[in-house]
């Protein structure tokens, strides 16, 4: 006898759906749902290959496969070299439709990028603030009306390619609704050029009005291998983001922040919750010139909940000293660099302990770098448990030497155990001492299951 599969009639009256069906359809399913409904048989095949291609004309490739445009679809739009001309062929031969809410820019030239962007499409006006390219802090913000393009539909723009953030500021101009941006700059290896697509493209020098980006809330600046200085750049654009809440700024052999940067934010982003500034290459990567003052301002005008320097050699025990205004810090890593590589400050003092007040918030402790010794002594233990009570997870990495007698004496770090119930400690430390004087330290990490290092 004949088996019959009980979901048969179900295929089947899947096939007998309209395009308008499958539309509606397609909007409430994941990726992969879909392309596992594509596969089921050939005339569901073809029937959504259909729908996703009305759906998305722009696939952006003359072969294409339906997994390819579902990505793009689901995921954003992706504009290189290649596929630029393509979506201009289509905007010329169609109503220009709005550029995806997430787009990603490889290699192709900001001419030709703006080209896109500024392509006029339906919707309504909107008037906005604006500074000018010379303009970096003061003066009256005038008013603009900006007529609606396809930037401006863009909320998660991320932009890696071989520039510069002054040319990626022009193309902002038409990115007035971006959420998310991030920058990812690499100028040791020419752009790949490719021919205009228009001849009477814009460039930077005509656009001389940049809006105020109320809707960006993450900001994102990556450079690798870069020797110029885009410090003013990068504050001009935080300027124009009153309401960002997250900073990230990484660098590799490139441009090291300074304290401009920190106190531009301080005075034009009081919603600030996160700033990290990351190095990826510790051993060939300058130090960043960030000192006590500037952080100190950022926590008490923004709204800091994680703060994360790497790599500076200006922090010194001031800082803990003044951090007790920061109420609503969650986070702190501060990485100092190595002391001796720095002879314009010299040696700095530091007489680390925590003051200001109690931060009742800060959960997440971790220092690294060139302390001296009174990191680990009663006076910064009692202060971090009488300022910091509600501590869960300690990283304490020291690189400067220890001395034997600190090594012995367990006291200071005894109180740490007795104070708080840690999710997470951490201690790596840099010691001459035998194994005879660590015998004990070593039988405490034992006994109380923190991570334990030595580097000598």
């Amino acid at each position: 006898m004949k088996r019959t599969r009980h979901n048969d009639g179900n295929i089947a009256s899947l096939g007998t759906l309209s395009k308008d069906e499958w539309s509606n359809i397609i909007s409430y399913l994941h990726v992969g749902d879909i392309y596992n409904v594509h596969a089921v048989n050939t005339q569901l095949s073809e029937t959504i290959k259909i729908v996703v291609r009305e759906l998305q004309p722009c696939t952006l490739r003359e072969e294409w496969s339906i997994l390819e445009a579902l990505e793009i679809l689901f995921e954003g739009l992706y504009l290189d070299s290649e596929s630029a001309p393509l979506l201009l062929r289509y905007m010329q031969q169609n109503s220009p439709p709005n550029l995806y809410a997430h787009v990603t820019i490889g290699d192709i030239s900001i001419e030709n990028l703006i080209y896109l962007f500024s392509r006029p499409c339906e919707g309504t006006p909107q008037v906005l603030p604006c500074r000018t390219f010379d303009d970096y802090g003061g003066g009256e913000l005038e008013s603009y009306e900006y007529a609606p393009v396809t930037g401006h539909n863009i909320k998660k723009l991320k932009i890696n390619m071989h520039t510069r953030v002054e040319h990626v500021l022009s193309l902002l101009h038409y990115c007035i609704n971006i959420e998310d941006l991030k920058i990812d700059i690499n100028n040791e290896d020419s752009r790949l050029e490719v021919a205009s697509l228009d001849p009477d493209s814009k460039t930077v020098k005509d656009q001389p009005n940049i809006p105020t980006f109320y809707n960006l809330k993450k900001l994102t600046f990556a450079y690798h291998n870069t020797d110029f200085d885009d410090s003013d750049n990068v504050c001009f654009i935080t300027c124009l983001a009153p309401n960002l809440t997250r900073f990230k700024y990484i660098y590799y052999n490139g441009t090291a922040p300074d304290d401009s940067l920190l106190e531009s934010m301080a005075s034009h982003n009081p919603q600030l919750k996160e700033i990290v500034i990351d190095p990826t290459g510790y051993e060939t990567t300058p130090l960043c010139d960030i000192s006590d003052d500037s952080i100190l301002s950022a926590l008490v005008a923004c709204s800091i909940e994680t703060l994360d320097i790497s790599y500076t050699t200006n922090v010194t025990g001031a800082l803990f000293q003044g951090i007790g205004n920061a109420k609503n810090l969650k986070e702190l890593s501060i990485y100092r660099g190595d002391l001796y590589d720095v002879t314009e400050y010299g040696q700095l003092e530091d007489n680390i302990q925590f003051g200001g007040g109690v931060l009742e918030n800060l959960r997440v402790l971790r220092l690294q770098g060139d302390w001296d010794d009174t990191i680990i002594s009663d006076l910064f233990f009692d202060s971090l448990i009488e300022n910091v009570p509600n501590l869960r997870e300690f990283h304490l990495s020291v690189f400067s030497d220890i001395d034997e007698d600190t090594i012995v004496d367990l006291n200071p770090l005894k109180k740490i155990f007795s104070a708080y119930k840690l999710d997470s400690l951490t201690l790596e430390l840099k010691v001459s001492a035998s194994d005879e004087d660590t015998k004990e330290l070593k039988r405490l990490a034992k006994e109380q299951k923190f991570s334990l290092n030595f580097n000598k």
